[in-house]
């Protein structure tokens, strides 16, 4: 609860692409106190910029308090708001050269980074993957709305029919990134997220932003991702490290 409350808290400030991107469309209320706004970004392939190719999404204008309860069984909707943790990944991705061929986003929640990422790469397999179905209905969406090839697909981790599928996008072979934005909040989801991504590539880029309710306990969930990462045969690299609204995003470039 503890953990829960902590996290919750963390939403309600500014740690999220919320009030960044220009609001574009009319609001469009969907359930209850949910509502769903229209956001456009650019992008160059130095990554999000005040000009440049045009992305628009769809995402929850806020995350209602009632909503973010869910949180507690795991029936939350998290991943349908923007989070800030995707900039320093699209920043450091979107300069590669030569492109990479395949790029597959775990825990894409609305696609930001996969959708900027296709818009760019523009001949590159891009795959965005989310457990979440509702976050994936919406990335389906934002897709067709940028006329993009991005794919969205169903990967829980450790979920083996659920790999293959993936393999199956790629025509059966690894892919050449792996992407991860801010997807670790506990110890537990560290070792089936590194046995996912030991099987789908050798080179990962992960986002860290320390989520626990304790530094001993933050300190306890990044030695899980590095013990994780060299027992799967990978070396860890800190790309960059940017500090905003009270909060360290940690970029690890992971290889083997």
């Amino acid at each position: 609860k503890l953990q829960f409350l902590y996290f919750i808290d963390h939403i309600m400030q500014e740690g999220t692409f919320s009030k960044s991107g220009a609001d574009v469309g009319q609001d469009e209320l969907i359930e209850g106190e949910r509502s769903m706004t229209h956001k456009e970004f650019f992008v160059t392939s130095e990554g999000l910029q005040e000009d440049g190719k045009r992305v628009a999404l769809r995402c929850l204008k806020t995350l209602p308090p009632d909503d973010a309860i869910g949180l507690l069984n795991g029936e939350d909707s998290t991943g349908l708001i923007l989070w800030d943790a995707g900039k320093l990944t699209l920043n450091n991705i979107l300069g590669l050269v030569p492109a990479p061929k395949s790029i597959l986003e775990l825990g894409c929640g609305l696609g930001l980074v996969s959708l900027c990422v296709s818009t760019i790469y523009s001949t590159s397999r891009v795959v965005a993957t989310d457990g979440n179905p509702e976050c994936l209905s919406v990335v389906e969406d934002n897709i067709k709305l940028n006329n993009l090839p991005a794919q969205a697909a169903l990967l829980q981790y450790g979920d083996k029919s659920q790999i293959a599928s993936i393999f199956e996008l790629n025509g059966g072979d690894k892919y050449d990134i792996v992407t991860a934005s801010d997807v670790i909040y506990s110890r537990e989801v560290v070792a089936p997220l590194f046995e996912t991504v030991s099987q789908l590539t050798d080179t990962l880029y992960l986002s860290y932003i320390p989520r626990a309710w304790s530094d001993e306990e933050n300190r306890c969930i990044l030695d899980k991702v590095l013990s994780e990462s060299l027992s799967q045969g990978y070396e860890p690299e800190v790309i960059q490290k940017v500090t905003e609204n009270d909060l360290t995003n940690t970029l690890y470039k992971f290889t083997r």
